[in-house]
Formats: structure tokens, sequence, C-alpha cells
């Protein structure tokens, strides 16, 4: 893989935007990325951990320089975006990788692309809602219990908002399917096929620690 350096600055005249699959060569830097921006090796969500460098997902990059990475996983007919991140800022690198997540999601046969963030991050409330996303679920306490599995969460959040609650939001992708046995299948196919390249724009984007966290 090229040499890739997460959090740098793309030039003015870099090259155009590309929107990928993450591959197996790029796994070890995929990890090294993600432990960097998020204090460890895994997520907490909903009570769930995850590991989200062995996770699929999509890399935004410029020529060799990556600008941003998303990992999700697959349950039911619900696509769940366990992390997102973008190293610079502006420029469209967060809209691309969700609406990358909610184009896979119609290929797995999912009727829902999922996230989780915090109720500090009044900046990530906005910026989905504003892509379609809407409120589903409060988690009170959900952060706490988080926090006991990675302590890496800090107590206080964005504004000086003590940390403590989770928020579900959800985007409808249009799919709908029958039965699991129909997910079942087309996901198998989906799987035979293979997952096409998406070309998109950019977008700004912040990632924290634990959750899904982003800036508008």
């Amino acid at each position: 893989m090229a040499s890739t350096r997460a959090g740098r600055f793309p030039s003015v005249d870099r090259p155009a935007t590309r929107i990928r699959p993450i591959g197996d060569d790029d796994r070890a830097e995929v990890a090294r990325v993600l432990r960097e921006r998020w204090g460890a090796d895994i997520v907490v969500a909903h009570d769930r951990v995850f590991e989200p460098a062995t996770l699929d997902g999509y890399l935004a990059e410029a020529g060799p320089e990556w600008l941003g990475l998303l990992t999700f996983d697959v349950t039911g007919n619900v696509l769940e975006i366990v992390t997102i991140d973008a190293f610079a800022p502006g420029g469209g690198v967060g809209t691309a990788l969700l609406d990358a997540a909610a184009d896979a999601a119609r290929r797995h046969g999912c009727a829902r692309v999922r996230l989780t963030t915090t109720n500090d991050n009044l900046d990530a409330l906005r910026f989905y809602q504003r892509r379609g996303f809407h409120l589903v679920e409060l988690r009170p306490g959900a952060v706490d219990r988080a926090r006991r599995t990675k302590p890496q969460i800090p107590e206080l959040g964005a504004y000086g908002i003590p940390l403590r609650d989770e928020l579900a939001l959800e985007r409808e992708t249009g799919w709908v399917l029958a039965d699991d046995d129909q997910v079942g299948r087309h996901r198998r196919a989906v799987l035979d096929a293979g997952d096409a390249d998406l070309h998109t724009g950019l977008d700004r984007a912040r990632v924290g620690l634990g959750l899904v966290l982003e800036d508008p």
C-alpha cells in the first residue's frame, strides 16, 4: 500500500477524490489509524463491543493520500455505521462516506442505515439530521456502561457536557424485503458479485472516542 499519513491536509491540487472499499492490503494501516483516532482497538455502542479494523468499510482517497474512512456492520436488514473519520475539514468527505454506506446497505438488502452518537455531540446531531437521519432511540447511561469496557472514553464531551448517554439515528434506504430468507439470498448474491468502486465528493468530519461523532 502507498504510504499514508492520517490527518494530513490534502493539497489544493490533489487528484480527484475516490471512495472505494477497504481491501485486505489496507487492514494494517486501517487498524493503526483507528487506534490513533479512537484511542483503542475497540468501539463500544449499545452495550456491544466492535473491532472496527476487522469490519467492512470504505476509504476516501486522493491519489495515495487517505482523506477518510468508514466501517460498518450488517445485522439482519440494518447496516450500522460503527466508525466514520474524515481527516481534513471541508470538501464533503463525511457526506460521501455516508452515501457510500447507504449504497452498501441497498446492495446488502438493508432497509435502514443506523449509527450512534452521544448526548454531548450537538454538532453531530445537526450534521446527521441535515443528511436524512432521524432520531430513533435514547439510551440513558449507555456511555457510562461503555466506559467500564473502554476506560479511554472521557467523562466530559463537547462543550463541557458530561458524556453519559447514547442516541441512535437512522436513515431509510428505500429497500423493502419480504423476509429474512430474502435478505440472506440478496446478501449472498452481493458477496458473489463483489463490491463496486464509488466515486463521490467530500465533507467535513471528526470522530471522537468510543462512539460515532462528527462536526458539521
